[in-house]
């Protein structure tokens, strides 16, 4: 028995076309929603974000309402609590044996956005995703927008540090010595911006210095956190024989910094950097271990 080539795209297409219904079909739940249980706000109010919470269900896929809790898949728990001026709202979905499965939160300054908050709850808890972030246009709350204008605090500091390091492609062997100092700024924690100079030095006169700019980005918000940075300088190296260069250089340092909620940082970092020019045939390079103070 043959098949030709429109009988086999037909069944191809059908089979398609199953899958993403079985796959759809798989995906739709039923949810129950529970009245709100709340502080500070009355019954209309209250009555209002149920059904409002109820009318986004449907629209967040192919799930349905179920009329009782012991009916449905999931249970959508909603809790309002007043905070002087403001409300915070609580969505939890729960499983069939009453666990939370997930939870999300948010704030709003007036009743009058519960309609915004609801379909963002529930577009968070149906699709189990953080709701920080997943606003869409024309749903960021009077909260979240006096929360975005409020400047971040940047700490400045001074910093100073030293250590071993060592000099490749100037012509000298063994253990040199390196200075590195510079102003850096720190932007709402997790970033970081600065200009520096750095002096590697060796006891036969050979040496490579640098002044740029630097960026930081810390990968934790904690005390003690892991950093990388990147570096863009004006560099200059003289080699053993009396020749010298300069030119520009580019240098990466990851690091760890402690003591980040205290005035006075320290930082440890293991640092790279080379001059984008050759001398003699050899490119100026430094690799070394610092510990910075930073006041």
């Amino acid at each position: 028995m043959c098949v030709n080539i429109e009988d086999m795209k037909k069944i191809l297409l059908f089979c398609g076309v199953l899958s993403v219904f079985a796959a759809s079909s798989a995906l739709a739940s039923s949810f129950y929603v529970e009245k709100v249980r709340s502080t500070g706000l009355d019954g209309d109010d209250a009555n209002a974000l149920q059904e409002l919470v109820k009318g986004e269900v449907p629209r967040q896929g192919s799930h349905s309402l179920a009329t009782k809790a012991g009916g449905a898949d999931y249970v959508l728990s909603i809790k309002v609590m007043r905070l002087g001026k403001s409300y915070l709202l609580t969505l939890d979905k729960l499983d069939s044996s009453g666990n939370v499965r997930f939870t999300s939160q948010l704030k709003v300054l007036e009743v009058d956005e519960f309609d915004t908050v609801a379909k963002r709850l529930v577009r968070s808890v149906l699709n189990e995703v953080p709701i920080k972030g997943d606003a869409q246009i024309g749903e960021v709350t009077q909260n979240e927008a006096k929360l975005q204008l409020k400047r971040q605090p940047t700490n400045k500091y001074w910093l100073v540090g030293f250590g071993p390091s060592t000099l490749t492609g100037l012509g000298v062997q063994g253990v040199s010595y390196s200075l590195y100092a510079g102003f850096e700024w720190d932007i709402e924690n997790t970033a970081g911006a600065r200009i520096f100079y750095s002096g590697n030095y060796n006891a036969s006169v050979a040496g490579l210095s640098e002044l740029g700019l630097g960026g930081s980005y810390f990968f934790s918000e904690k005390s003690t956190a892991p950093l990388i940075s990147g570096e863009f300088s004006f560099a200059g190296a003289h080699n053993h024989s009396g020749n010298d260069i300069t030119g520009f250089g580019l240098g990466v340092a990851p690091a760890v910094r402690f003591f980040r909620t205290s005035r006075v940082n320290i930082q440890v970092q293991l640092r790279y950097s080379v001059v984008l020019r050759q001398l003699d045939g050899l490119t100026p390079q430094t690799f070394g271990l610092q510990c910075l103070l930073m006041f």
